[in-house]
């Protein structure tokens, strides 16, 4: 039985040269099953890891999804769609902060910042559609107030905002 392997043609000072080639079978199967044996248990384990945060992901999605429910379902939705409709006027928005205990809080975008890390999940509340907005308000026959302008936006635009808000927590 060999006890070594050949070692190939002698190289060069500097020259790299596979240790492997000096080393006896035995010892160089031993190692190839070590080597292959920790490779699959690695592959495993990142495979397990990936798992669990997803599950993890789904578990937290679930939770905040029924928050958002909750919140969709509130007085402060309307209150919200109608202060980022007022504040997308001068270029701002609102958001909404849902916590993974089954709260939620209301941001002005400006209070929010970019250095702000949540507990939980901010979503960016939309704003109505109020291209019509001058012309319903300041109308010569019929005019109507604000308030009334927001009442009919949400009763006309609210399912669709409140979907695109699922979508958003969805992504």
């Amino acid at each position: 039985m060999e006890s070594h392997r050949k070692p190939g043609p002698r190289k060069q000072y500097g020259e790299r040269q596979d240790v492997r080639l000096l080393l006896p079978v035995e010892l160089m199967d031993y190692i190839d099953s070590v080597t292959s044996n920790r490779t699959k248990w690695l592959i495993e384990a990142a495979q397990e890891k990936r798992q669990r945060e997803e599950e993890r992901k789904m578990e937290a999605t679930a939770t905040f999804s029924a928050t958002l429910e909750k919140f969709l379902e509130s007085d402060d939705f309307k209150k919200g769609l109608i202060a980022s409709t007022r504040a997308s006027w001068g270029g701002s928005g609102y958001s909404v902060e849902l916590f993974p205990d089954g709260h939620w809080n209301v941001l002005w975008n400006n209070q929010i910042g970019n250095l702000y890390t949540s507990p939980g999940v901010i979503i960016s509340l939309p704003s109505f559609d109020d291209s019509d907005y001058q012309a319903m308000v300041n109308a010569e026959e019929n005019p109507i107030d604000e308030e009334e302008f927001f009442r009919l936006c949400f009763d006309a635009e609210s399912e669709e905002l409140a979907q695109s808000m699922r979508d958003a927590l969805a992504d």
